[in-house]
């Protein structure tokens, strides 16, 4: 009886292992699989975001200076207004239409790069303004209507960006915002800061690339 039991035993404790195995040979399997989905969904993803940002540093350097500090393209020339104003100088007109038709075909270019990837863009335009006269409340207001200006002097040359790709924000910061000059280069705080935000919907990370308008 107990020679019998014995025989019974060591079958069963036999089976019981390979099942055991099994069951981990399978798990690991899934696991290295959904590791391996992981990792290429992540390579997508950064591989798109260079991408992006690869055209975003196409723009020609005769009119886009990269700020390495703040991750961000400023104008080669310095838009300067007339005190507490927001009127476009007429100087200025061929050189801003030349900026603004740079950006409308790279985000069409983007547009049709990228079609499939359902990418669409956030573009702020931000007007700052400096401590030189004026008052904070102000100065929001003023910084506002500098960041309007622009968008109003595009339409007017028909420079336009696709709604279906393409949202337009407009905002004033006022004494606000990052990079700001100090001392004796405070006026230079009066200008212009453009944003160009990738809304990938279908990646979890966003690239930022901004262009800054000294005004």
């Amino acid at each position: 009886m107990k020679k019998l039991s014995n025989d019974f035993f060591w079958p069963s404790y036999v089976d019981l292992m390979t099942s055991l195995f099994i069951i981990m040979l399978v798990l690991f399997i899934l696991s290295f699989k959904a590791l391996t989905d992981e990792k290429r969904v992540s390579e997508e993803k950064l591989q798109k975001i260079e991408e992006v940002q690869e055209a975003v540093n196409q723009l020609p350097a005769e009119l886009f200076i990269y700020e390495k500090e703040y991750k961000r393209y400023t104008l080669t020339k310095q838009i300067q207004f007339a005190f507490n104003s927001y009127k476009i100088p007429e100087t200025d007109y061929d050189y801003l239409y030349r900026v603004g038709k740079e950006l409308q075909n790279m985000l069409e270019k983007l547009k049709q790069n990228y079609l499939t990837d359902k990418i669409k863009y956030l573009i702020v335009i931000e007007g700052m303004a400096s401590k030189i006269g004026g008052t904070p409340e102000s100065n929001y207001i003023l910084s506002f209507n500098r960041a309007k200006s622009i968008v109003e002097f595009w339409q007017a040359y028909g420079i336009k960006f696709d709604p279906e790709i393409c949202e337009i924000m407009v905002s004033g910061s006022g004494w606000g915002g990052i990079g700001r000059f100090s001392g004796e280069e405070e006026y230079k705080n009066q200008r212009i800061l453009i944003q160009i935000i990738p809304k990938l919907s279908n990646f979890l990370e966003e690239g930022r690339y901004k262009l800054v308008l000294n005004n």
